[in-house]
Formats: structure tokens, sequence, C-alpha cells
């Protein structure tokens, strides 16, 4: 059998990566963004010391990005009506977010498996740094104020890029949780109360942001995470022997959640939904200063669903008008809208993949579904064999921001480039449990042992 090679680990690129993390959700940082992708793919492709086995595995993710890629310049250049404005927004967009996948994909392959573990908790220390800070700022609030601050987040600029950081930070914590639960073993190399305090932090700050598809997305993790517990053999024996414990925790935990829901009038929106829907005759959604319509009742409708159901009504109507998309863009729906609409003024559609049909139509749709079933399938088959943490990491992470894409354009900006380069680096940890090196066969641990 041959020794064990143990790789230099690579400091300086992980630092890098780990400020990347912390500096993307903060607003008014673009140049240092920047700064910070141009310095962390030197340093990792620098640091990069392998004969390239490690990356045959990404060939299938590798090749639907780049049909992504080819099929947006194309777009661009042969079908879009405004190919300058689509070419800057794939220079500004798209580039740096494939750029962002790469530097993960090459800085897991370059820690190499012993590493990765390691790698993954610097990673994971820049979101929980950014949720607690989020708390703080609140709790500073409301000392000086003698008010909780909810709904704002100063630090991230808004709620909505402040739950993407929670739901990011969740993932990781309830794979590693899992994953000790279920096997023994651990994701991340920390201990059992330091996860339990990330997973604390990030339920209170998803509380004090109050953002409500961020809230969607929480409770879908934490369904996914019983659904996978209860698949266990070990915790199905744990509950039984601990029912009325669960039970108890159960009832609380919905009785927050119902209590919650009661006090904010945005979940009470199932009667605006059918006058959102008749996007002629209610025309509020397409400027700010129209007057909001009214519900049956006469009270008026709750603004938000009211927004994001006409958008998607609409939406889908310019993606049956554009079948192969305007032109890759952030506020594609906008620039599609105002060709039907010459009055409105909005920019994005409040829901990822309608957005991304609108740019791309649907050859981008088709393109965009199957990577992301790659990333499910990775994660589902190396968590359901192998028990890897990372796979159940990257499952988790990839159907929730699946999910969120329907509530929330969170695929542009720095949200994308933070799902990408996450996603980069744990697809790299899926491989077969069996690895042949000509007539060598290496036996893979999944993560480390606690």
């Amino acid at each position: 059998m041959p020794p064990t090679v143990h790789r230099p680990f690579p400091l300086l690129p992980i630092l890098l990566c780990a400020a990347l993390l912390f500096v993307w959700p903060l607003p008014g940082t673009i140049a240092l963004r920047y700064l910070l992708i141009s310095l962390a793919g030197i340093a990792v492709f620098a640091s990069f010391r392998t004969k390239g086995r490690g990356l045959r595995r990404q060939e299938p993710l590798a090749a639907v990005l780049v049909g992504l890629s080819l099929w947006f310049l194309f777009q661009a250049l042969a079908i879009s009506a405004e190919t300058s404005w689509a070419l800057d927004e794939l220079r500004g967009q798209w580039v740096p977010a494939v750029a962002a996948c790469a530097i993960g994909i090459f800085l897991a392959v370059g820690v190499g498996r012993q590493g990765q573990p390691k790698a993954l908790a610097m990673l994971a220390a820049p979101l929980l740094l950014l949720v607690v800070l989020g708390i703080g700022q609140s709790v500073w609030h409301l000392v000086r104020y003698h008010q909780l601050l909810r709904m704002e987040v100063p630090l991230t600029g808004g709620h909505l890029e402040m739950s993407v950081v929670i739901n990011a930070l969740l993932s990781v914590a309830i794979a590693d949780l899992l994953c000790r639960a279920a096997s023994g073993i651990r994701l991340l190399p920390v201990t059992t109360p330091i996860v339990l305090f990330a997973i604390g932090c990030a339920l209170a700050e998803g509380y004090i942001a109050n953002a409500r598809n961020g809230i969607i997305g929480t409770a879908f993790l934490a369904t996914m995470a019983v659904f996978l517990a209860l698949r266990e053999p070990k915790l199905r024996q744990m509950l039984r022997s601990r029912w009325r414990i669960a039970l108890v925790t159960v009832t609380a935990f919905v009785a927050i959640g119902a209590a919650i829901l009661a006090r904010d009038a945005r979940w009470d929106f199932l009667d605006t939904v059918p006058v959102a829907w008749d996007i002629r005759n209610n025309t509020a959604w397409l400027a700010e200063n129209r007057p909001v319509p009214r519900l049956p009742d006469g009270q008026p409708v709750e603004i938000s669903a009211y927004i994001r159901v006409a958008f998607i009504r609409a939406g889908l109507e310019l993606i049956a008008e554009h079948p192969f998309g305007v032109g890759y863009g952030r506020n594609a729906f906008g620039h599609a809208l105002v060709q039907a609409y010459p009055d409105s003024n909005v920019g994005h559609a409040h829901s990822g993949w309608i957005d991304l049909g609108i740019a791309t139509g649907l050859p981008g749709l088709l393109l965009w579904s199957l990577f992301m079933t790659i990333l499910v399938r990775m994660g589902w088959v190396g968590w359901r064999d192998r028990r890897d943490g990372f796979a159940l990491a990257l499952l988790l992470l990839t159907t929730e921001y699946s999910l969120r894409m329907a509530l929330d354009s969170v695929n542009r900006d720095h949200m994308l480039q933070t799902f990408l380069f996450l996603v980069g680096f744990l697809s790299v940890r899926e491989a077969k449990n069996d690895e042949r090196t000509g007539d060598v066969v290496v036996r893979r641990r999944t993560c480390d042992v606690a």
C-alpha cells in the first residue's frame, strides 16, 4: 500500500476566500470584492498541486457551466435586442460568478480530503461572524433606542442578503449535526456546542431579520433535516425511546412559529392572490406611484404578496413571448416589460426562476435546471450511499437555493457568487468510496472522526 501523501495546508488561499465570504454581503464593497476575487484566484491557482485527477469528477458541472456561458454569449450577440447591455451584464454578473465557482473547486482540490473539513470550518466562520454581528446591531439598537431592530439589517444592506447568509450557514451546520448523529463522524472539526451555538445564532438572526422567504427557506431546511433523520435507523430508535421529549420539542417549535405568524400581517396573503393574478385590471404592480388595489372587503392587498404574484404572472407571459430570452441580465424582467408596458418602472421579478427564464429563455432554464439537478444528485447519492457530510451540505444548500429562487431573485450579484463558490467547494468532496489509481484501491473516509 503506498504511503499517504500529506499536502501542505494552503492557509493564505483559504483566508482570502474566507475574507471574500465575509465581504460579499457587505454593501458598498464592490471594488474590495473584485480585489479579493482576484487575489483569492491567484493564491488558489498558485498553490494548486495536483495532476488533475481530482478535477475529473467536476467535468459534468464544468460542461454545463460552459454550455450556459456559450448560450448566454450567443444569445447576447445573435438574439438580444440590447447586445451591449447583455454583454455588460455577463461581464459584471456571470463572469465573476463562474470565477467564484472555479475558485471553490480548485481550493477544495488543492487542500485535499484531509484538509477539507478544516477548510470548510474556516469558510463557515465568516458566515457565523456576519450572523453574530447582525444580532449585535439589533441588540445595540435595543439598548440605545429601547426597540429591537427587526426587518432591517444595516450590516448587509437588507434582510434578503442576511437571510441568504443564514441559510448557507444552517445548511453546513445541520449537515454536521446529522453526520454526527447518524454515523458518529463529524463534518466540521469543532465541538458540538459550537455547532449548536451557530444554529442558535442563525435562528435568532432569522427571527430578527424577519425575511419572510428566508424563514420559508429555514423551515424547508428543518423539514429536510427531519426527513433525512427519520431515514436513519439509529435516529429512529433514539426518537422511539425519547418520544415524549421529541413531542414536547416539536410542539414548542410549532407554537412559537404559530405565534410569530399570527403577529405578522404579511402571512395573511391568500385573499391577495386572485387580485394580483388579474394583472390587466389591477396595474399597481407596474410602478410604485400607483394606488394599491383593494380586496372585496375594502382592505388593501398585502403589498409584498401582490407584487410578487403579479410579477410571476407577467413573467410567465413574457417567457411565452420571448422563448429564447431577451439577454442575460439581473433586470431582464424590467427590460422586457417596458416593451409590453411602456409606462412600467420595475427591475427584477422577485423570482430568480422568472428572471432567468425571461433573460435566457427556455434553453437557459433547461441548462440551469440540469446544473442544479447534477448538484442535487451528487449530494443525495453521496449522503445515501456513504454518509458523506460534504454531500449532505451540498444537498441542503442546493435544494434550499432552488426553492429560494422561486420566491426571491437570489441568482444575482454577490448572492449568486456566494452560492457558486460554496457548491464548487462542496462538490469536490463527492467521490467514489473506492477510487482506483492504476491497480491500487485507495479507501477514503468521508469526514474526520469526532
